[in-house]
């Protein structure tokens, strides 16, 4: 993108949101920031558990294409549920900010691990394996991520193999897409 490095200088010199409530979430700290936008460490008043808020920058909010994207991502991820693939909980906005809210995972990213030196074989292959798993759920369900990087696969303390960021994934033919509408009060 454009201006990716200024984006991320701005996101670093703003004000935090540490401490604000947004909506059901309180925000911690920041996470981490890139061109898309920041996530943002919060906790989730309602159920008590921690939760990653991905934001969307407030140069791409303006560009309602990528806000469309952003929601696309949303639905995209939320239609998946499988041990290996990040969870989504909630989507909203905050000062004509879109957000999602999902699944914290604590633990690294691969591209961080490998900053401590390369993999066994075993632990490799481990990753390998569960990466293929989340993949294959995703592929089954109809939807391919299609952005599989070293920063956007991440490793639990427990060694648990999580794809992240769904932004550029895409439905396939046979995809069974969300469907939102409006309720029809029927359970």
């Amino acid at each position: 993108f454009k201006g990716c490095a200024r984006e991320i200088a701005e996101a670093s010199t703003e004000p935090t949101l540490a401490g604000r409530q947004l909506g059901r979430y309180l925000v911690k700290s920041r996470l981490g920031s890139g061109c898309i936008g920041e996530v943002l460490l919060a906790q989730d008043q309602e159920l008590g558990r921690y939760v990653a808020l991905k934001f969307l920058s407030r140069e791409l909010a303006a560009d309602s294409d990528q806000a469309r994207r952003f929601s696309q991502e949303a639905r995209t991820a939320s239609a998946l549920s499988h041990s290996n693939l990040v969870t989504i909980f909630d989507i909203g906005a905050f000062e004509g900010r879109q957000f999602i809210a999902q699944e914290y995972i604590r633990g690294k990213t691969v591209r961080e691990a490998l900053g401590s030196g390369p993999f066994t074989v075993e632990a490799a292959t481990g990753i390998a394996l569960q990466i293929v798993a989340g993949r294959g759920a995703a592929h089954a369900a109809g939807i391919v991520h299609r952005d599989i990087k070293p920063e956007n696969i991440m490793i639990r303390a427990d060694g648990t193999v999580k794809i992240v960021d769904f932004g550029i994934a895409r439905f396939t033919d046979h995809a069974v897409k969300p469907v939102h509408h409006a309720s029809t009060g029927l359970t």
